[in-house]
């Protein structure tokens, strides 16, 4: 069957900025409504999102029973990833396009994983994406779904997704290696949930061991050496 298609939205940057300056009074009125983001227009005095050129393949989230449903959350990663990953990187990195997400393609879904509370950083850090380019990308409630796919996926496996599956079934093992300069390195990821997470872990490996390990690997490889990951997210750019 055909799926239809859809263009991509930005949401603008005047709304952005809006959002930005006006989290407090917009978190409330937020709260209100757990089904559509459709009151936003009532503080952005133009335009909400701009189309742009490229074209996805129409999909639907599923909604989680709550924020633990993680059979939900892997079927909800990879579906973004599906549909996404053709996109430029200067797409999937900027934060316009993932406001856009959070708030019309998949604003349920987003609530559930991430609710919005009152005099809280949530709304702020995790729906607008305010802790830095690459940090804001694993903060995002969607993005970091698509990014704990795009940094995981193998496709050397029978299974590409195994190692995604594993991934996000215990959030704290992508998420402390969020907090780390290089968790943007694919071959990294990979290495860590392959071969020291899953396989090592039941055996008393622990997290911080496997980050010493990586540490070493990342500083003491030389300039040009012999590994090629996929570099940090670049810094977005206005386009």
């Amino acid at each position: 069957m055909t799926m239809s298609k859809i263009h991509i939205k930005y949401m603008t940057d005047e709304a952005l900025e809006t959002l930005k300056a006006n989290t407090s009074v917009i978190t409330e009125r937020l709260t209100e409504n757990q089904i559509s983001s459709t009151q936003l227009s009532e503080f952005i005095p133009s335009e909400l999102y701009v189309t742009k050129k490229y074209e996805i393949e129409e999909f639907t989230l599923r909604v989680p029973k709550d924020e633990k449903d993680r059979e939900t959350d892997i079927y909800n990663s990879i579906l973004l990833y599906e549909r996404l990953h053709h996109l430029p990187l200067y797409v999937l990195t900027d934060e316009r396009f993932w406001c856009w997400m959070n708030f019309e393609m998949g604003y349920e879904v987003a609530l559930k994983y991430m609710p919005v509370k009152k005099n809280s950083s949530v709304f702020k850090d995790h729906w607008l994406l305010t802790q830095g380019k690459r940090r804001g990308l694993f903060f995002g409630v969607l993005s970091r779904c698509y990014f704990r796919v795009a940094l995981s996926v193998d496709n050397t496996l029978d299974d590409p997704y195994e190692l995604t599956k594993f991934v996000i079934e215990n959030p704290l093992r992508f998420r402390e290696l969020t907090w780390q300069s290089f968790s943007s390195e694919k071959m990294i990821v990979l290495g860590y949930a392959g071969d020291r997470g899953r396989d090592q872990c039941a055996g008393g490996y622990t997290a911080a061991a496997g980050f010493a390990d990586i540490r070493h690997l990342h500083e003491s490889e030389p300039a040009g050496g012999g590994y090629r990951g996929v570099g940090e997210v670049p810094t977005v750019q206005n386009r």
